[in-house]
């Protein structure tokens, strides 16, 4: 064989090597890009990012953990309720004060609820009837929610739950929640969003949830 071949052989061969490399690293990007989705850092649009990883084992025991008004690095977290509609947002707030009427009141009472770990004060955020079809939240503890933003999403839609009927508003809910214990949210793990579509109905003068749905963008 000529020098000239084997000069070629061994170029191709660099240059296969170096292919094979590169296609390695594009690889190794992405699958690192796609375990940052997943694990919340890229937030949802207009959501500022507040990743802190939280390691829960599945024998997390709520009971012998730090209460969660103890929980110091909880309670550094941004908890308050940030809505918005309409294009105008607002902070709920414990002193914020509600216009009758006002949707917003829903929102902070069901996080409220969550916080307490009161399924009581939960229940009464639904519509008569939610619970005959979706697991009562009976073992709700407190939840260590936090990064919460509603946003309004879309209006005028008829739906029907049992034998009623309800026009509703739907409204994009994200939050993370610190160690999460699965008592009320099975679908999600510890510090990730996973956006919901909140569908609410004006029932006598309060607002109350009629569904909550997984949200597809």
């Amino acid at each position: 064989m000529s020098s000239s071949r084997k000069a070629s052989n061994s170029s191709a061969s660099k240059k296969k090597k170096t292919l094979i490399i590169i296609a390695v690293c594009a690889g190794a990007v992405a699958a690192v890009i796609a375990v940052l989705f997943f694990c919340g850092v890229f937030g949802p649009a207009g959501v500022r990012p507040n990743f802190v990883p939280d390691k829960l084992t599945n024998d997390f025991d709520p009971e012998n953990a730090v209460p969660i008004e103890k929980d110091e690095r909880y309670l550094e977290y941004d908890r308050d309720v940030h809505y918005e509609y309409a294009g105008l947002g607002v902070i709920l707030t414990d002193g914020y004060q509600f216009s009758d009427g006002d949707q917003a009141k829903l929102f902070k009472a069901f996080f409220d609820a969550l916080k307490a770990g009161d399924s009581a004060a939960l229940k009464a955020c639904f519509v008569d009837g939610y619970f005959d079809s979706n697991e009562s939240p009976d073992g709700l503890t407190p939840q260590r929610v936090y990064d919460i933003w509603v946003n309004y999403y879309s209006g005028s839609e008829k739906v029907k739950l049992g034998d009623e009927s309800y026009d509703v508003d739907n409204f994009k809910v994200v939050y993370k929640i610190r160690l999460n214990d699965y008592s009320f949210r099975s679908d999600t793990v510890s510090d990730v969003w996973k956006p919901q579509i909140f569908q609410i109905a004006l029932v006598g003068d309060e607002y109350r949830i009629v569904n909550i749905n997984r949200f597809y963008s």
